[in-house]
């Protein structure tokens, strides 16, 4: 039996040697090792793979525990979220909201002002936008908790705001992103009646190559009716109550939501203090796990469309109930899910 200099270089790179089932030797084989007697004794091989870790936040919020489980979680065993350790380092997520308390000791510093739109101020006087952006990146309660957070203000203390500010805040954005040339994901805990004007400019920002995260509203009504709910490739995100796996009875629904995430009495921060949490409930809170798990993924190495496609496509599949999801037709039956912390492919 011969064997060629191509094959010999190969096995010294990949091949490990197996000497018995009991009594192991794992050998990276060198060309002069290779003899036809030694190649009978190989039982297995493999390529030198990378091996990574895991981290684990025991006792985790329950919305963070439902997002990296595939079955319900119970209210008497482990909440633990299994995450990638990269957790969106050097990924940017703008904030689109009410503003955003960047000094709270959840983001460590990652918190940064970005640009008023409201003529009030940077600063959240309403406690929304804190809220959310605390979903998508505090170090306790997000997603991705090494993600930098940019406060876009673009509605003010009443959570009201003009379409006119949330296309500047928008475009502010986009410039932003291009002229920095970091990875970021945008979040729109916001939205308005389908609007034309309003869904051509979000288009136009993921058509330059920028995800787009919105919520799909709390109407319990067709997120289709919504703007921007209803544009082109945004990832739109519904809420489900994780407690009951149900969809929750204010979240919008239809063809137009692209996936559903814990939204129902969600635990983030607070803008009353730096150190503060609250309860909240609507879409505005399922929109920014989804966004922090977009960053997630680009910190791990993800090109934009494909950290939105593989949320959609390797979702929690048909864990909601079937009789919550009556009479609301083209709803896709899909938890977000971060595949517990493994290697993408």
């Amino acid at each position: 039996m011969s064997i060629n200099v191509y094959t010999l270089r190969l096995m010294q790179q990949f091949v490990t040697y197996k000497l018995s089932l009991l009594r192991t030797s794992i050998t990276k084989l060198s060309p002069l090792s290779i003899t036809c007697q030694s190649l009978t004794q190989i039982k297995d091989w493999t390529f030198d793979i990378d091996v990574k870790i895991y981290d684990v936040q025991a006792n985790a919020p329950r919305h963070l525990a439902r997002t990296s489980n595939l079955e319900p979680i119970s209210a008497f065993g482990p909440q633990d979220f299994v995450h990638d350790p990269s957790d969106g380092s050097g990924v940017d997520i703008y904030i689109l909201d009410t503003g955003v308390r960047h000094q709270h000791i959840e983001f460590e510093n990652r918190g940064k002002p970005g640009r008023d739109f409201t003529g009030e101020g940077m600063g959240d006087q309403n406690g929304h936008g804190t809220h959310v952006a605390g979903l998508a990146a505090s170090k306790t309660y997000g997603i991705a908790k090494k993600a930098n957070i940019i406060d876009v203000k673009v509605t003010g203390e009443d959570g009201m705001g003009a379409l006119s500010s949330v296309l500047a805040g928008l475009e502010w954005a986009a410039a932003e992103i291009h002229r920095n040339g970091r990875p970021a994901v945008i979040n729109m805990s916001l939205g308005a009646p389908k609007n034309s004007v309003f869904n051509a400019a979000v288009e136009a920002a993921i058509d330059s190559g920028i995800p787009v995260v919105v919520a799909a509203g709390n109407t319990n009504t067709p997120a289709c009716l919504d703007s921007p709910a209803s544009a082109n490739g945004v990832l739109t995100v519904g809420a489900f109550d994780d407690r009951t796996d149900t969809i929750a009875s204010f979240s919008n629904w239809g063809q137009c939501v692209d996936i559903f995430a814990p939204g129902v009495e969600v635990i983030s921060l607070s803008n009353q203090n730096n150190r503060g949490t609250v309860a909240q409930s609507g879409s505005s809170m399922s929109a920014p796990l989804a966004a922090g798990l977009v960053a997630y993924y680009l910190g791990m190495g993800d090109e934009p469309h494909k950290a939105m496609t593989r949320i959609r496509d390797w979702a929690n599949m048909n864990r909601l109930s079937r009789r919550g999801m009556m009479f609301k037709p083209f709803t896709p039956n899909k938890i977000l899910f971060n595949l517990a912390g493994e290697p993408l492919w």
